[in-house]
């Protein structure tokens, strides 16, 4: 996981969240957008939350041509099997 730049963000909460983002107020989610590696400039932060919120993989507008990560780790954690997006009933 330290490859991958983490989704946090400080000093809010799930219910403003909601709204910055179908607001789309990326500069403000920027502004609480938390870095730990203090990496990424307040425009990276914006493209990189962009890019995540514009992100589909379920319905009607699916990129079948990605791959997810992490979801096989969840499923196990929750101590489901894991999960093949290949598959169709």
């Amino acid at each position: 996981f330290s490859r991958q730049v983490a989704t946090m963000f400080r000093n809010t909460h799930a219910f403003e969240m909601f709204f910055l983002i179908i607001l789309r107020e990326y500069d403000q989610m920027a502004e609480k957008f938390y870095d730990p590696k203090d990496k990424l400039s307040h425009d990276e932060k914006k493209e990189l939350i962009k890019k995540r919120l514009r992100t589909c993989w379920w319905g009607p507008r699916a990129n079948l041509n990605i791959k997810l990560q992490g979801k096989e780790i969840g499923n196990l954690m929750d101590g489901r099997p894991n999960v093949d997006s290949k598959k169709t009933d």
